[in-house]
This record gives C-alpha cells, sequence and structure tokens, in this order.
C-alpha cells in the first residue's frame, strides 16, 4: 500500500470536522477510507478529482510537460540477480505517469502502472484528458522516451508543439511522417531555442 495507516489517522480530524458541518451523515474510521481507496471502482473518481482540481488554473496553463515517478510499496517482489548469484528480495513499487503545468506545477492528469509500465504508452492518454478537461494546450515536453510519431503527431493533432528529443540512431525519414521530419529537422537546426523549450520537463521532476 501506498498511503500509511498514521497519515489515515491523521485525517480523522479533518474527518471529525466535516461530519460536525453536516456534510457526512455520520463518522468514518480511517479503516473505511483505506477499504474505499483500495476500490478499483473509485479510481476513475480519483483521476477525475485531480483533474477538476487543476481547472482553477486553466487560463494561466498553457505549456505541459509529462514524466513518471515511483512509489513504493509494502509489498515485495524476488528475482535472480546475476551480479550476487542468487534470490533478492526488494519493495516493489508503482510508477506514477503525470502531466502538469509548467507554469504553477499543476497535475492535470495521472496514470498509474505497475513498476514494469512503460512511460510511452502513457502519454497520448494523459495529453487527451488534459485536453478534455478544457486546457488550451500550446507546448508539451518530455524526454526522450516518449520521442515517437504517434506522440509528435498526436500533439500536433491538438494544435501543439511537442518538445521531445530525438533518439541518437533516428533521422529525419526514420519515421515517414511530416510531423516527425519537421520536428527533427526543428530539433536539429534550433537547438538553443528546441531546449529552451524542453528545459520546461524540469517542472515535473
Amino acid at each position: 500500500k501506498v498511503y500509511s495507516t498514521q497519515g489515515g489517522r491523521r485525517c480523522q480530524t479533518d474527518l471529525r470536522d466535516a461530519c460536525g458541518r453536516g456534510l457526512l451523515s455520520r463518522p468514518v474510521s480511517y479503516n473505511s477510507v483505506f477499504k474505499v481507496i483500495e476500490d478499483e471502482k473509485v479510481t476513475p473518481i480519483l483521476h477525475d478529482l485531480i483533474t477538476a482540481s487543476a481547472l482553477p488554473l486553466k487560463e494561466v496553463e498553457l505549456d505541459f510537460a509529462v514524466d513518471s515517478t515511483g512509489f513504493g510499496t509494502s509489498q515485495f517482489f524476488r528475482y535472480y540477480s546475476e551480479k550476487y548469484g542468487r534470490a533478492v528480495s526488494e519493495h516493489d513499487w508503482l510508477k506514477c505517469h503525470a502531466m502538469v503545468g509548467v507554469k504553477t506545477n499543476v497535475v492535470t492528469a495521472v496514470r498509474i502502472t505497475d513498476r514494469t509500465g512503460n512511460d510511452h504508452p502513457e502519454f497520448v492518454p494523459l495529453v487527451q484528458a488534459t485536453a478534455d478537461a478544457g486546457f488550451g494546450i500550446r507546448d508539451v515536453s518530455a524526454d526522450k522516451a516518449y520521442s515517437s510519431r504517434l506522440n509528435l503527431t498526436f500533439v500536433a493533432s491538438k494544435g501543439a508543439t511537442a518538445y521531445i528529443p530525438f533518439k541518437t540512431h533516428t533521422g529525419p525519414e526514420a519515421k515517414g511522417s511530416p510531423v516527425w521530419r519537421r520536428a527533427w529537422h526543428y530539433f536539429s537546426l534550433n537547438r538553443e531555442d528546441f531546449l529552451a523549450h524542453y528545459h520546461n520537463r524540469s517542472n515535473v521532476e
């Protein structure tokens, strides 16, 4: 679990206050909160709440960045280590893929995967969720793990520009896409301007 019993107990003050204000019909124990969070049916609601909490800033956020990070859990997984020549146990973790506005760092969309989840497939859903929420998108920056014809073309379809570095083995014709070719030439010939936009992605970290 990525939440703690201590954190659950701390929220009891807020829950009692909500009950006193008539916002809850009865007090709620911290265990009940955890049971709800563990219910998969609640996941879309939590995603919607994250996006809804960002909406007051949609007038000031036009540029966004995408990245992922890991959260440790209380569970373990085992694997064979070539280095140590034996089975090794480590804490398991989940990956949170997020899109943030680079001006205020507000999180506009998230996707959760297991530790093996690749970054690349989560890019389009994050951009789509942000656009669906009503954010105008001008720039999207991300590291080269997200570099693909699909991602560049999808951002362009939203009337925006993706600032994603190209991998060393790729060229202007590698993907056979006009969007890819334009982006590759811009990346190659206007590196200073490209980096000025690209470095906005440091905000997501």
